[in-house]
């Protein structure tokens, strides 16, 4: 996930178990999908590989979003999912601005 890394910081993916990594990159997958297939159970899909993750990693599947489609697209994608409103990453990497973060 060199994105992530490069956009959150070197050590936006220590808090992920081995669990919850997977279902990240899964969860990339599932939106990689979305992008030709924008059906309501690809979005179901992907809301429930994110619940998977612990509540403090799940921010990181917000920021992933963008990686695949557009900066835009995250907040339409989380609340189509059903996931609570949540466009912070884990508090480790929180102390970067949003607008400090690079397309």
């Amino acid at each position: 996930m060199p994105w992530l890394k490069a956009n959150l910081g070197k050590h936006c993916l220590a808090p992920l178990t081995g669990t919850d990594f997977r279902a990240l990159q899964a969860a990339v997958q599932i939106i990689e999908l979305s992008a030709y297939d924008d059906s309501p159970e690809v979005i179901e899909a992907f809301a429930k590989i994110v619940r998977r993750m612990q509540p403090k990693c799940q921010g990181l599947a917000y920021y992933a979003i963008a990686y695949v489609l557009d900066w835009g697209d995250r907040s339409r994608i989380w609340r189509q999912a059903g996931l609570p409103e949540r466009k912070a990453a884990p508090a480790e990497i929180t102390k970067a601005e949003e607008s400090e973060v690079q397309p």
